[in-house]
C-alpha cells in the first residue's frame, strides 16, 4: 500500500521543522529505495516519520480554521459535524442536512462564509443559526440551493454561447 497523503505532509512538514538541507532529505528518502516520498509505501513512510521524530520532529495536530473561532468548531468536522445535534429528535434537522446544506453552500455561493450562510438561512427562514433549523427549514433552504445550482449552472452555459 502506498504512504498516503497525511504520511507525506508529515514528512514534508518534518524536513522544514528539522531544517534538512536538500541533500539529507534526499538521502533519508533515497535509503528506502525511492526517490521521492511520494513513492514511498506506507510502512515505509511511517518508519520514515518514526526516525525524524527520534531526530526531534514533533508531530502537531492540524490549526483549526481561522473562521471557526477560538478552540476550533464546537460542532465538529468531517462526517462527525453536527451529530451531537442527532439527539434532539424532531422537529430538528439531521446533521447530514444541515452538512449537505453547508457543502451546496460552499458549491454555489459567491460568498462561502460561515457568515454569508447564516444571513442566507436567516433572510429565507428567519432563523438565526444552521443548528437551530426544523427539517422543514431544512428541506427549504436545500431547496433554494437547488435553484441557485441550476441558474448558475444555466447562466454558464448562456455566457459560453
Amino acid at each position: 500500500m502506498k504512504a498516503i497523503r497525511a504520511q507525506i505532509a508529515k514528512i514534508h512538514i518534518a524536513q522544514k521543522e528539522l531544517r534538512l538541507s536538500d541533500a539529507d532529505y534526499r538521502n533519508a528518502i533515497r535509503s528506502y529505495g525511492v526517490e521521492h516520498a511520494n513513492d514511498l509505501d506506507y510502512n515505509d513512510a511511517e518508519d520514515l516519520i518514526e526516525k525524524f521524530k527520534s531526530d526531534g520532529f514533533k508531530v502537531t495536530s492540524p490549526r483549526p480554521s481561522p473562521n471557526l473561532g477560538e478552540g476550533g468548531n464546537i460542532n465538529g468536522w468531517g462526517k462527525q459535524k453536527y451529530t451531537e445535534l442527532d439527539s434532539r429528535g424532531k422537529p430538528f434537522a439531521k446533521s447530514i442536512k444541515l452538512r449537505k446544506i453547508e457543502a451546496m453552500w460552499r458549491d454555489v455561493s459567491n460568498s462561502k462564509t460561515d457568515e454569508s450562510l447564516r444571513t442566507f438561512i436567516k433572510n429565507r427562514t428567519g432563523i438565526d443559526d444552521i443548528t437551530f433549523l426544523h427539517d422543514g427549514d431544512a428541506r427549504k433552504i436545500i431547496t433554494a440551493l437547488e435553484m441557485m445550482k441550476q441558474s448558475k449552472i444555466k447562466n454558464k452555459s448562456m455566457s459560453k454561447n
